[in-house]
């Protein structure tokens, strides 16, 4: 059963400098893994970063669905989050399940599963994840 569906784009342009925050800056939002991997070939760096930004608003979303009376802040979804790389090359979401559980969802029993898919065009980053009941 799908529990939880968010999708959101991002304007890649918007990002072109970001490489150049500071990492204190970027620590506010993305984990070490993620601005290492965004950082790693400067000519993917915009795209890569607009990539997560986008994928953790969708997360945010959602979550969100599955608590609408509850404030869920986009901040704690994006420090208890990461994407990363499987061993295809395929985008994996971490969710830092027990968090969101104990302090959001105690009324789920067993963390859901987080699908996500990424994709971008030369000027917009769009991510879709669905969380689904296991």
């Amino acid at each position: 059963m799908i529990l939880g569906l968010g999708i959101d784009s991002a304007e890649i342009e918007r990002f072109i400098h970001w490489h150049r925050f500071t990492e204190q800056q970027l620590l506010k939002f993305f984990s070490q893994h993620e601005i290492d991997y965004c950082k790693a070939i400067p000519a993917k760096s915009a795209e890569r970063f607009a990539a997560r930004f986008a994928a953790k608003e969708a997360l945010f979303k959602a979550l969100s669905n599955l608590i609408p009376e509850k404030p869920l802040l986009l901040l704690a979804v994006a420090k208890k989050s990461e994407i990363y790389q499987g061993i295809h090359g395929a985008p994996i979401i971490r969710i830092d399940w027990p968090f969101f559980i104990s302090t959001f969802f105690p009324q789920l029993k067993t963390a859901p599963v987080a699908h996500i898919s990424i994709t971008h065009t030369r000027t917009i980053a769009t991510v879709c994840i669905i969380l689904e009941s296991k």
